[in-house]
């Protein structure tokens, strides 16, 4: 089963008009467009080992599925959401609140970006060590050199600068990750990866073995401790601060966001 979101249309070209037992020789590192966690996902692999992946594969194909729009009745209705559902009307008012819940993370996302952009203007003032840390940056940055680090530097230091900040508030606040708060976070993100595939019964079983790959990479598992970090970070931020819920249009969230950019 290719559990990607998009094959790339070169690649998924090979397979029109092939039968079972047909032979085909598919790239996958080039279907799945380099993405490297989808790319894990297709070859059931972990993300670092997929990361060497550049080859051709010959698939031999046992067999062939034919999605088609489901009929809405009860048991489609429990096998999406998992309850009883009796109708249709209850089933749209489950779809909305889903839809809902997957929408709100981009409202706290523009929340974030909000309030390092305060955080920053307002305690940002500090003066660093500016000759040091372009001496470290050409010593330790690929492609930064002496000629183009006072570009590079101008282009960091707001990001130097939120991160000492950021350090501040979670020593003060105790907001180190703990080795819980990872194994719930790399969970929950296999949890949604599954669902995106359509897998939305999938059990403790794969999710755990999915989450496992994905904190045994090291990059990854690093990019998760990070995201767990700065969850914990904005969560302890809103809770320091008044915050005035406004509903507004999809269009005026946009402009919203694009000005923060």
């Amino acid at each position: 089963m290719l559990l990607v979101n998009h094959i790339a249309k070169e690649e998924a070209d090979k397979f029109i008009g092939k039968k079972v037992g047909d032979k085909v020789i598919f790239n996958p590192a080039k279907a799945t467009n380099g993405n490297t966690n989808e790319l894990a996902s297709l070859l059931g692999i972990s993300p670092e080992a997929a990361a060497n992946v550049e080859g051709d594969f010959e698939f031999n194909i046992a067999d062939i599925m034919v999605v088609k729009p489901a009929e809405h009745n009860e048991e489609f209705y429990k096998m999406v959401f998992n309850k009883e559902i009796k109708s249709e009307e209850e089933y749209t008012e489950e779809l909305k609140k889903y839809i809902a819940a997957q929408l709100a993370p981009n409202s706290q996302i523009l929340f974030d970006m909000t309030a390092e952009k305060v955080l920053v203007e307002k305690y940002g003032n500090m003066e660093l060590p500016a000759n040091f840390l372009k001496k470290w940056l050409v010593s330790r940055q690929d492609g930064i050199t002496e000629e183009t680090v006072d570009e590079e530097y101008t282009r960091m230091e707001p990001a130097i600068k939120w991160q000492l900040i950021r350090d501040v508030i979670a020593e003060k606040h105790q907001l180190a990750p703990t080795k819980e708060d990872v194994d719930s976070y790399a969970k929950s993100y296999a949890r949604r990866q599954l669902m995106q595939y359509g897998m939305v019964d999938a059990d403790d079983e794969m999710v755990d073995g999915f989450a496992k790959r994905f904190l045994e990479d090291k990059n990854f598992g690093r990019q998760i401790v990070e995201q767990v970090a700065n969850r914990k970070l904005f969560m302890c931020i809103r809770s320091l601060v008044n915050a005035e819920e406004k509903t507004i249009s999809l269009d005026e969230f946009k402009t919203l966001a694009n000005a923060e950019k």
